[in-house]
């Protein structure tokens, strides 16, 4: 069994084009045609029917699945002996989402770039959910989150604690000045302490689009606590809701290193236009997290990436 014909096909049942496969994998259609030809001779099936449009047959789909376990445990074996052999090279696949990406990226790739320059990283950002389903199907080496995590893939993960990371409500200076007037420096430093979603049910709400992770648990925290928010804005970009809100359209929900790193602060004063209360219910209470699948073979990159991130964090905790 050859592994190009493998990868070649499951290129193109991917995108379910031999124009686009052929272009990602760097060679003419024709080579890529013989090579799926090749396969479908070997086998005595056909994989493809061509027209009136392709679309994988039924060997073809039962293929695909076997194929993708097959060169995923052919991409595990070279790995572990590389590791094995002392090689410092290879490849580390990472998935983030976009702000924390922002947050956490800056404080450990360069470190880790210096330390071993001949990894190459490749980055997916994209929301949590979907970096999940792609770390179980072995497209990614780790991804980087919050914890608590989604329960269906608790079992089949493990985790590795970075640092403590909590859900806060971002308040803007405008919305405390007017509603508790000379009191609102004196109610900034209480709700410093945690707050009460209750004390600003009434206000409006900029939330960001669900399935987010973001989204789901401030969703779940609104209806534990019985509020139905006045939502004025939602949008799939946090980095533009929070500047939304430290302009003073809203009360948002964000993590606190993000809140901080667009200008808000924990008192009201000259130097943030928003602050960051801190939520009280143990559900938003969680971690960062680096996690990768418990199945698969975690290679040497991957875990030197994970221990330079621990310790990188390790004197704030």
């Amino acid at each position: 069994m050859n592994f190009t014909n493998l990868r070649y096909f499951l290129e193109v049942a991917k995108d379910m084009s031999f124009t686009s496969a052929a272009k990602k994998l760097c060679v003419s259609q024709q080579s890529l045609s013989s090579h799926i030809s090749r396969l479908e001779d070997e086998f005595g099936v056909k994989l493809f029917e061509r027209a009136p449009k392709l679309k994988l047959t039924y060997a073809g789909m039962s293929a695909m699945r076997m194929a993708k376990e097959i060169v995923d445990l052919e991409s595990q074996f070279v790995t572990q002996l590389s590791d094995i052999s002392g090689q410092r090279k290879g490849c580390l696949t990472i998935g983030i989402s976009h702000m924390r990406s922002l947050v956490f990226l800056p404080e450990v790739l360069p470190e880790y770039n210096r330390l071993y320059p001949e990894v190459e990283v490749k980055l997916y950002i994209d929301v949590t959910k979907r970096l999940s389903e792609k770390l179980l199907d072995g497209d990614l080496d780790i991804v980087v989150g919050f914890n608590p995590f989604y329960k269906e893939i608790m079992d089949k993960v493990e985790f590795k604690d970075i640092l403590h990371e909590s859900l806060c409500l971002v308040v803007p200076n405008r919305i405390m000045t007017e509603r508790y007037g000379e009191e609102s420096v004196r109610k900034a430093e209480q709700f410093s302490k945690g707050v009460d979603l209750k004390e600003f049910a009434d206000q409006p709400f900029l939330l960001v689009e669900k399935g987010n992770r973001i989204r789901e648990l401030s969703d779940r925290l609104l209806k534990k606590h019985e509020i139905d928010p006045r939502i004025i804005l939602e949008c799939s970009n946090l980095e533009t809701l929070l500047l939304l809100c430290i302009k003073g359209m809203g009360v948002a929900f964000g993590f606190e290193s993000v809140a901080r790193m667009y200008g808000a602060g924990f008192v009201i004063s000259m130097d943030n236009s928003a602050v960051i209360f801190p939520l009280m219910d143990q559900e938003v209470q969680g971690k960062i997290v680096i996690v990768h699948n418990k199945d698969r073979y975690l290679s040497l990159a991957a875990r030197n990436f994970i221990d330079l991130a621990e310790s990188k964090y390790k004197p704030q905790e």
